[in-house]
């Protein structure tokens, strides 16, 4: 089923965020976390920076990814989204379960 989505990075020399900063310029953040944890292990500044910059990294990266879907029979297309649909309910119910206890 899921050989008819195409997942692709278009060649864009130092755009990421939507033609915002290239990967370098976005990772300075997470770098200066790690460099104020490595000084101090218990610096919160160090750990929020660390945790920004991740954050930044991986949207970034996220954000860069193109997704094209091939022509699918209705069949193929109804069973992808009621299975992307059942996880995500399955998912909200052990949320829920585990938020009960």
């Amino acid at each position: 089923m899921l050989k008819n989505i195409v997942v692709y990075t278009p060649i864009i020399l130092g755009n990421s965020l939507s033609g915002g900063a290239n990967f370098a310029t976005s990772s300075i953040l997470l770098l200066l976390g790690v460099g104020i944890i490595f000084l101090n292990k218990k610096s919160p500044l160090g750990y929020l920076l660390i945790i920004i910059g991740f954050s930044i990294v991986s949207i970034s990266i996220f954000l860069s990814l193109k997704m094209r879907f091939l022509p699918t029979s209705l069949f193929k297309t109804l069973l992808i989204f009621s299975s992307i649909i059942g996880g995500f309910c399955l998912l909200i119910k052990t949320g829920i379960l585990l938020f009960r206890k």
